[in-house]
């Protein structure tokens, strides 16, 4: 293969594999992958990929919050950027994140002359301090040193401290989106975490937007009695209000159509006593859509029918806000450009939303954006079994390699028997 010249798949897949398996050893301990921020495993994986860039003529380092970036180009200079981020959930997966790093890196290798930054962002999932999509929001300028010092793991140590340990200097965060002065694009590739392209017999997905996440709580206040003494005429509980409202939730995500989806990941019974009536209730809620109307709309109605029922047995609901972020759309201009690229390596590319938040949202405020996504077997992710062939990555990687403009041609990898 000459490089930057053309795209030989098999290569591709080969060196994918193998970086695959190289960067898996590094976690703490199974089932599947535990790898968090600033830990030994973590910058174990880190000084990997160091290696590999700097073979193929990139300078590597640390902006001061511990994003790692890899470079050809000079600071400030024109060029492209891709990226995602290698740290995980407890037990996850190979692919998530990881995979989109490694994707970056093969296209590095396959274009070394194309003027590129790569990015691998901290703490992306906030498994450890509790704040997902942390280091793409220090990179766009949305973070504090104070917040730094305020997000803190299960041991109380602060992400800020963590940091500094690691050798890093989060004083100096306003410091952080310099490193995307230049860059004229931003590409992601991403494992889909869903099972639609799978479904659909396709192997690339172009993202056009990224949903946004509303997480609130609706807490019920009835009153705690006597299971057995208390007929069931006379109670108040705030029990049934809640599991009224959890089954309303599912109908309001259905009817609203779109991307519109809503999930319930936790309910709360007090004073949870199997004899009591539960005297007060609390229901963790999850609303996503690409369209902020249709998300509020969901949203609306939730809380309206959680407070009809609530008021038809003399209760009160109270709403809790504790997350929003807009829905983000990607680039057209990007997305177009991604769309050729992929048609141009022979595969009929899908457009799709995104309902996971990933880094390339944070990255979209300040650059143009796109994402690929790949297939995930079974729509498995955040898991041991997640899974995503080599040769899905190896075809991301031509359609990255086309899109940033380092080839003349990009060989068919299903003609060429990847």
């Amino acid at each position: 293969m000459e490089a930057g010249k053309s795209f030989d798949p098999k290569t591709a897949v080969d060196r994918l594999q193998r970086d695959l398996d190289a960067v898996s050893r590094f976690s703490s301990g199974g089932p599947g992958i535990t790898r968090l921020s600033f830990t030994p495993e973590y910058r174990a994986a880190l000084d990997y990929l160091a290696g590999e860039f700097e073979a193929v003529g990139f300078r590597t380092g640390y902006d001061p919050v511990g994003n790692f970036v890899a470079s050809n180009v000079a600071p400030g200079e024109r060029c492209a950027a891709l990226g995602s981020h290698v740290d995980s959930v407890p037990n996850g997966g190979r692919f998530d994140g990881t995979a989109g790093v490694l994707c970056a890196l093969e296209t590095a290798r396959t274009a070394p002359d194309t003027p590129l930054k790569v990015f691998s962002f901290v703490e992306e999932e906030g498994a450890r301090f509790g704040s997902g999509l942390l280091g793409s929001r220090c990179a766009v300028g949305a973070v504090t040193a104070e917040d730094l010092k305020g997000y803190r793991d299960g041991a109380g140590t602060s992400f800020y401290d963590a940091a500094q340990g690691a050798g890093h200097d989060p004083e100096r965060v306003a410091e952080c989106p310099d490193h995307l002065e230049g860059v004229g694009r931003y590409l992601e590739v991403h494992i889909e975490q869903g099972r639609v392209l799978e479904d659909a017999g396709q192997e690339i997905g172009i993202v056009e937007a990224i949903a946004g996440v509303l997480h609130f709580e609706l807490e019920v206040e009835g009153r705690a009695d006597h299971a057995g003494a208390t007929p069931m005429d006379l109670r108040s509980d705030a029990g049934l209000t809640a599991a009224e409202t959890v089954v309303e939730i599912e109908r309001a995500a259905r009817e609203a159509g779109g991307a519109a989806v809503g999930t319930v990941g936790r309910v709360e019974m007090f004073p949870g006593a199997l004899n009591v009536v539960p005297g007060r209730a609390r229901v963790g809620v999850d609303v996503r859509d690409v369209s902020e109307e249709r998300r509020e709309g969901v949203v609306g109605r939730i809380v309206a029918f959680a407070r009809q029922r609530a008021g038809a047995r003399g209760q009160k609901v109270l709403y809790k806000e504790r997350l929003r972020s807009a829905p983000t759309p990607m680039d057209e201009d990007v997305v177009a450009g991604l769309l050729e690229a992929a048609e141009g390596t022979g595969v009929v590319p899908r457009k799709m939303v995104s309902g996971a938040g990933h880094d390339a949202m944070m990255v979209a405020h300040r650059v143009p954006t796109g994402m690929i996504f790949v297939p995930s077997r079974d729509g498995i992710s955040h898991a041991p079994e997640e899974f995503t062939e080599t040769r899905y990555l190896a075809r991301a990687v031509a359609v990255m390699v086309g899109a940033v403009g380092g080839v003349e041609t990009l060989a068919n990898p299903r003609r060429r028997g990847a």
